[in-house]
Parts: C-alpha cells; sequence; structure tokens
C-alpha cells in the first residue's frame, strides 16, 4: 500500500527502547539493536491516523471527514447510517472504528464493559534547549543535569501509579496512570504536575533537559480497560479500542488496532466473496480469545509490584 514509505517521510523519531524500573528502583534497560523487527516510532498519533487515511484515499477509498454518524439502522440491504450533517450512507457491512466511545455498536445494542478506573495525566513538555530564554535552565540544579535518554521510552512505578515519557519532536511527553479518583488537585495544574514528575528519580532524570510549559495545563484521558463482550454480528464488527481498549501498560495499543483492523478486513472480503457468512463469528470469538490473554498478562504484570501493597491503586489490583 505504500504505507513504510509514507510513515518514514513524516519523521518520527525512532524508537530505540525501553527503560523501566518496576518493583525496585533499580533501572532495567530493553534495547532493539537484537530484535529482529529492529526499531521502531515514536508516533506521533494524530498525525498517524491522518497519514493512514491520506494512503486510504490515494488507494481509492472514499474518505468523508468531519462526518459524526448520529444514526445507524439496519435494512434489507445492509445498513442506513445517518450523519449529523445530514448525509446519508448505505452500507452491507459496518465496522466501528470509533474508539473507546464504540459509538456504532451502542447504536445497534453493544454496550462497552469498562473494567478498570485508569486515566492518563499528561504533558508535552519542550526541550528547554529549543526556547533560548530557557538555556540556562539547563545549568541550575540536578533536576537539569543528566541524559538524554534519546529514543527511549521510560517507565517508573510510584504509589498513585506509574510515570511514562518518551521523546517527541521539540520535547517529551510524559503522563502520570492512576485511577479517575486519585488525581488530586495539584496534577491537574502544570507547575503541580511537572514537580510531581520530577520528583520521581526516575522520570526526573529523563526530563533533565525539559522546562514547564506554563500555557498549557494537564489532560486527561481514559485509559482503563474496557471491551465489547459482542465484538461483531450479523453485518457489522468493531475494531481497535471500539472491539477492546488496552491498558498502555500492555504497550499493545496500536498494535491491537492494526491488528484487529486487518483481521477484519479479511473477515470482509470473504463475506462480499461469498466464502464465508455475515455473521463473523469466528473474528468475534478470536477477539474474546484475544481479551482473555490480554487480562490475564496484565494482571500478572500488576501484581509483580508489590511496594506500596496498602496503596489504593495498587490493592485494586492486587486481588
Amino acid at each position: 500500500m505504500g504505507l513504510l514509505e509514507a510513515i518514514e517521510a513524516r519523521g518520527y523519531l525512532a524508537y530505540l527502547g525501553n527503560q523501566s524500573a518496576w518493583g525496585s528502583d533499580q533501572l532495567e534497560n530493553t534495547d532493539f539493536i537484537r530484535d529482529p523487527g529492529g526499531p521502531g516510532w515514536h508516533l506521533d498519533r494524530a498525525d498517524f491516523e491522518r497519514t493512514l487515511r491520506d494512503v486510504a484515499g490515494r488507494r481509492g477509498a472514499s474518505v468523508l471527514t468531519s462526518q459524526t454518524v448520529s444514526s445507524c439502522e439496519r435494512d434489507a440491504a445492509g445498513w442506513r447510517l445517518g450523519c449529523v450533517s445530514g448525509a446519508r450512507i448505505h452500507a452491507r457491512i459496518v465496522v466501528d472504528a470509533t474508539g473507546r466511545k464504540a459509538s456504532i455498536a451502542r447504536m445497534i445494542g453493544q454496550r462497552p464493559v469498562v473494567l478498570s478506573k485508569t486515566v492518563a495525566v499528561w504533558m508535552r513538555l519542550p526541550n528547554a534547549a529549543t526556547r533560548p530564554h530557557d538555556k540556562d535552565l539547563l545549568s541550575k540544579g540536578p533536576l537539569h543535569k543528566g541524559p538524554l535518554h534519546k529514543g527511549l521510552s521510560t517507565i517508573a512505578s510510584c504509589a498513585t501509579g506509574w510515570w511514562y515519557t518518551a521523546p517527541v519532536r521539540d520535547g517529551r511527553v510524559v503522563s502520570l496512570h492512576t485511577d479517575s479518583d486519585l488525581v488530586t488537585d495539584n496534577l491537574r495544574h502544570s507547575d503541580g504536575f511537572v514537580e510531581a514528575a520530577r520528583q520521581n528519580a526516575v522520570v526526573g532524570a529523563a526530563l533533565a533537559q525539559t522546562c514547564a510549559n506554563d500555557s498549557a495545563r494537564p489532560r486527561i484521558t481514559a485509559a482503563n480497560t474496557s471491551l465489547l463482550p459482542v465484538p461483531a454480528g450479523k453485518g457489522w464488527l468493531a475494531v481497535g479500542d471500539a472491539a477492546l481498549a488496552l491498558d498502555p501498560l500492555s504497550s499493545r495499543g496500536v498494535f491491537q488496532s492494526l491488528y484487529t483492523g486487518l483481521a477484519a478486513a479479511a473477515e470482509i472480503d470473504a463475506a462480499l466473496h461469498n466464502k464465508t457468512g455475515m455473521d463473523f463469528a469466528v473474528y468475534a470469538a478470536h477477539l474474546q480469545d484475544i481479551a482473555t490473554t490480554y487480562r490475564r498478562h496484565l494482571n500478572l504484570f500488576y501484581r509483580t509490584e508489590r511496594r506500596w501493597q496498602d496503596a489504593p491503586f495498587w490493592m485494586r489490583r492486587q486481588g
């Protein structure tokens, strides 16, 4: 499809490995130099999705932008979808790729089951070196000295959850993953959030050459596990987060979305060529198996962190 060339042209930063402090204060490194797949990319998710849509359009797909589906009803030929703009769409098969909202599935009568309260409180912090008036920050104390951590993602657990940071163009993204009822007021403000991040020794070192973004406030985004008990049915399928939204600790969110998209495409192609039926039962069963395996592995990994067993975040994940 020309996807590789299109993605390489976007100039995403190289993803060379991971470093983590989990279960202890010791930092462990895993590089990709011995990985047969080689390095990856630190994606800009919104830009990546635009790139995929652009490539699909060039390959012949009809791409309708700025449309919100307001209704989805069966008819003799398949489905009738209505949009807020007044547009009407007829389709033999509908794919719900609306993310955690699972908007299409809800219209069909299916509702996602939410299995945790996890949210991500996050910000982008600019590199101090890219802002001339902030260059003096690089020499002010231990928080502004340390490795660049170029190409590495960093994870460090803490009493209220776990921190994540990774490089992006002209800075870093940093996020605290915790439960929605554990987000304190200071984390909702730039100075309090950055101070909390820098108090963590591992994350503070990774943020050494960044500066606070006083013009922005931390954002709070759902990061919980949720799933559709029935991810497909007669004439419809759910893919990506609409079918199964993963805890970011799994590091499988983008992969899972791409994989289920490819799997759904193969099922649809077979159905349209009368090789299989339109109920997509095999696809649904496969996703349910994936969900079962994912939940087992996620629970096992959370339980390896034993330092804060009396803290609410960890108590909820030790059962």
